[in-house]
């Protein structure tokens, strides 16, 4: 995606050396793994194939109800095959296209036990699914990464993060945007999101379901990846907090928080000017959403760290230019070309 200065400037900065690829990997997540399976794994639903094509994702993390049922959690439109899963289906590890498409009975690893349903037209404020383990088949580690927290951390501007996934294997970046009401490609259809997190960080098709966390050493749950624009880094994810609310469960994993990576400082969560310029997103996203070539809105900082929205559009047109104004609640307003996200 094209960026404007201040994210240039930004990247100018210690920041770049958060993003890439880690040292040392394991990218073993295409193959078929010894049981139990450790989290950010190729995975999807045995049925997700057509004539055609087949498709898959990432094993994102372990998470648990209240009385200790266990499940692995990933993204509705992979594991419940954007709205055409039926509860009890076969999660199988690895995803169907790293097995040239086969469906393999004992590749199952779980069975889809509740997901949220896509709306093809509204706007989704949610994209999430869980399925029950099979006795021994999974557990609560992330290749390459290990234990996480079980405490959610809420995103904000520039806070260090990394991920493992199908995909793109681990890769690290940082929090670019939050608070994002955003359109693109996916489903077969043009989907509408709102309160996403934007980061930069290497990403690809099958990293959908990938579990986000801060950089070490606490890990922290972020986000759930349901997207992004792998030509330029950006990656989309739900904040990690709406998806365990939505699925009533929690993570699994251990009890540190609030423990910043690499000296990043003492902030542990989004500042009130960040938050109350989420308001001002939500109360404007829809009307700037239908400015002809904006795809998307958010909140983010620039190279002085003020607050700001971020309002970007296929191309700079003329229309974008005088529609879009130059302030919105008092935050200023940077306007930006990009490439749409897909859904992958």
């Amino acid at each position: 995606m094209e960026r404007p200065a201040f994210f240039s400037l930004l990247l100018a900065g210690s920041l770049i050396l958060l993003i890439g690829q880690a040292a040392a990997q394991v990218c073993t997540q295409t193959t078929t793994l010894p049981r139990p399976v450790p989290m950010g794994v190729c995975g999807g639903n045995i049925n997700d194939k057509s004539a055609s094509a087949c498709g898959g994702g990432t094993l994102g993390a372990v998470v648990q109800n209240t009385v200790g049922t266990q499940f692995i959690l990933s993204v509705s439109h992979v594991f419940a095959r954007c709205n055409a899963g039926v509860l009890g289906d076969g999660i199988v590890q690895p995803a169907l296209p790293n097995v040239n498409c086969s469906q393999i009975n004992s590749d199952i690893v779980a069975n889809l036990s509740k997901f949220t349903t896509i709306s093809l037209s509204g706007t989704n404020s949610d994209d999430a699914a869980i399925a029950k383990i099979i006795s021994g088949k999974a557990f609560a580690s992330m290749l390459n990464i290990g234990p996480i927290s079980s405490i959610p951390l809420a995103a904000f501007d520039n806070l260090p993060v990394e991920k493992m996934g199908c995909g793109s294997c681990q890769t690290r970046g940082s929090v670019l945007l939050t608070g994002i009401f955003g359109t693109g490609p996916g489903c077969g259809t043009d989907l509408k999101y709102s309160n996403l997190i934007e980061m930069i960080m290497r990403n690809a098709p099958g990293d959908s379901g990938s579990v986000v966390v801060s950089q070490g050493p606490c890990f922290q749950p972020v986000g759930l990846i349901i997207g992004g624009v792998p030509s330029s880094n950006t990656t989309l994810a739900i904040p990690i907090g709406t998806v365990l609310s939505d699925m009533s469960v929690s993570v699994v994993g251990g009890t540190c928080h609030n423990v910043q990576p690499m000296g990043f400082g003492t902030q542990t969560g989004p500042s009130q000017d960040e938050l109350n310029a989420r308001e001002v997103v939500a109360q404007n996203a829809d009307s700037l959403l239908e400015i002809p070539g904006v795809f998307l809105v958010g909140v983010g900082t620039d190279a002085n760290g003020q607050t700001i929205i971020v309002v970007t559009a296929d191309e700079l047109t003329p229309e974008v230019q005088s529609e879009v104004p130059p302030t919105l609640g008092g935050f200023p307003v940077v306007l930006e070309a990009g490439k749409r996200p897909i859904f992958y």
